[in-house]
């Protein structure tokens, strides 16, 4: 039964590989990622991504090019907090101030389908993608530092471990971006990343507004890539 099956679906399968045409994409460049509450909690850290797809075209308009990325990114926290108590009639304050700089590094795989809009000649195109991508988290420090009345102390944790910052490996989420395609070869543009699920499991989801705006990644980057 199970061969059947396998037969059943390559016969399925057959005439649309068969009319798909082929290629190979390197592509890669640098983006600017935040986490840890949103566009609303966190500085951008700089980051990047690099790898190869493959491109199935399905028609002169529509293809499908999944992706294998080594992806690097982050983001940097900060809090800052007052404390006044009183001795002997005479006040004190601490200020306290807490850095804390989130590194990541996935391997990631996007699954993007592309919509190809013909330009000059039809050898241009702008092209617009969308699709899910799936990551996990292969390694990554986090360096926190705090500051108590001007004494500065620095720690470093591993990111994944669970002795460390424990943030989640697996990571799932949607992209879109606009590229612009020179020769049916080059192409350059830019893409947005939004992570659907949680760095950390204890986060609160009471809410729209947590569920929505918690500790998600999310990455906007430039890209340039070269299909053979």
């Amino acid at each position: 039964m199970k061969t059947k099956s396998i037969l059943l679906a390559l016969f399925i399968l057959a005439p649309i590989l068969s009319s798909a045409q082929v290629s190979w994409i390197v592509k890669g460049g640098p983006s600017a990622n935040v986490s840890n509450q949103g566009l609303f909690g966190s500085d951008a850290k700089a980051g990047g991504r690099i790898g190869v797809g493959m491109e199935y075209s399905l028609g002169r308009i529509v293809s499908i090019q999944p992706a294998l990325m080594l992806n690097f990114k982050g983001a940097k926290e900060k809090s800052t907090s007052r404390i006044d108590y009183s001795s002997e009639d005479i006040t004190h304050t601490t200020y306290t101030c807490n850095t804390t700089n989130y590194r990541q590094t996935y391997i990631e795989v996007p699954v993007d389908v592309l919509f190809r809009v013909r330009l000059h000649e039809q050898k241009n195109a702008l092209v617009f993608s969308v699709g899910p991508y799936f990551a996990y988290g292969i390694g990554g420090n986090t360096t926190l530092t705090k500051n108590v009345n001007g004494v500065r102390r620095e720690y470093k944790e591993d990111t994944f471990s669970e002795n460390g910052i424990n943030m989640r490996r697996f990571d799932f989420g949607l992209s879109n971006g606009v590229y612009f395609e020179l020769k049916k070869h080059l192409t350059f543009g830019a893409y947005y990343e939004y992570g659907l699920i949680k760095t950390k499991d204890n986060q609160r989801d009471d809410t729209f507004y947590d569920w929505y705006f918690g500790k998600k990644n999310l990455s906007l980057g430039l890209e340039v890539g070269y299909r053979f």
